[in-house]
C-alpha cells in the first residue's frame, strides 16, 4: 500500500509520535548537524541551534537522513559532492476536487525522459504534483 503525505506534514506526524513515545523533555529539535567524530565506544554528533549555541551528543550510531545537502555525507565523502544526473524535476502542491480526495487516486503519465505525476496527500486535502524532464 502507498501513502503520500507533504514533508511538513510528514515531520508533524513523526514529532507528535516520537513526543509520545519517549516524552517531550527526551526530544530535541532546532538543531543542525555540524559534525561527528568516531571512536571505539560510539559516536559524538556535534549540532547548533538557531541562536548559534553549540551541543554534544553522544550514542552508539548515527544515521545519516539529512538529505541532498548532507553534512554526513560530505564528511564521509568529502571529494563526492552530488552528481548532476540529467533529471530535473518541479515540485507543488494544489487543491484537488472530489475525485482526487478518496486519498488512493494518483495519476502517472509519461516514458522515458519526461514524466508527470500526482499523488493525494493524507486527509484529501491536496495533491502533489511533479514534473520531470
Amino acid at each position: 500500500k502507498q501513502y503520500s503525505i507533504h514533508r511538513a506534514r510528514l515531520h508533524g506526524v513523526l514529532l507528535k509520535r516520537c513526543t509520545e513515545l519517549i516524552g517531550a523533555d527526551r526530544l530535541i529539535v532546532d538543531r543542525r548537524l555540524k559534525r561527528f567524530e568516531e571512536s571505539a565506544s560510539g559516536v559524538t554528533a556535534v549540532f547548533t541551534n538557531r541562536a548559534g549555541e553549540t551541543f554534544t551528543h553522544f550514542g552508539a550510531a548515527l544515521v545519516g537522513a539529512d538529505g541532498v545537502k548532507s553534512t554526513v555525507r560530505a564528511q564521509l565523502y568529502p571529494s563526492q559532492a552530488p552528481t548532476y544526473t540529467g533529471w530535473t524535476i518541479w515540485r507543488g502542491l494544489c487543491e484537488v476536487d472530489e475525485v482526487w480526495r478518496d486519498g488512493r487516486t494518483m495519476s502517472l503519465a509519461g516514458h522515458g525522459s519526461a514524466v508527470w505525476g500526482a499523488l493525494p496527500h493524507l486527509r484529501g486535502q491536496a495533491a502533489g504534483w511533479q514534473v520531470s524532464l
